[in-house]
């Protein structure tokens, strides 16, 4: 696991918990255009 993904792992937990649609779209969308 590079430490990219962990941060976006991180994010993607942060805008669950939270509820932030906005946040979690964003972690999705950098995550395809990185390759997932």
């Amino acid at each position: 696991m590079t430490a990219a993904t962990a941060a976006l792992l991180a994010l993607t937990a942060f805008a669950v918990e939270g509820g932030g649609a906005i946040i979690s779209y964003g972690v999705k969308a950098a995550l395809l255009q990185h390759g997932g």
